[in-house]
């Protein structure tokens, strides 16, 4: 979820995922295989609100995982998937010459037998803002 303190247009977002044993098996900065790509729709977020970015559930795990041996590698938490992103957006109260802002972000999706979630995690390259 990205939330806003000033009143700010998303203008580009991009996200992948990717399964490794650990953080440290990450490439050292965030690799995308695509380009970062407008909203589809446009996203203006005023202080205090907040727009889910990516969302990863249960049902999505078989789809990540190539093979039934990589499946049960996460299972057993011999492996882990990470979602990772970027997020570029420009404050509405800023010159309109002013750079974007960047803001990248890490997950580390665990795999539980019965509960799943969320947390932040990966190399600070990924998890870094302008």
């Amino acid at each position: 979820t990205n939330r806003g303190r000033s009143p700010t247009r998303i203008v580009t977002l991009v996200d992948e995922i990717a399964i490794a044993r650990d953080e440290s098996h990450l490439p050292p900065a965030p690799v995308f295989k695509s380009e970062p790509e407008p909203p589809r729709v446009p996203i203006i977020l005023l202080p205090g609100e907040s727009k889910g970015l990516k969302t990863f559930s249960r049902e999505d795990v078989s789809s990540v995982c190539e093979t039934p041996e990589e499946l049960r590698r996460l299972e057993v938490w011999e492996t882990r998937i990470y979602l990772y992103g970027e997020v570029t957006y420009v404050d509405l109260r800023a010159p309109v010459d002013k750079e974007p802002y960047t803001t990248g972000w890490c997950c580390w999706y665990i795999h539980g037998q019965q509960k799943s979630g969320l947390v932040i995690a990966g190399p600070t390259e990924y998890n870094r803002h302008t």
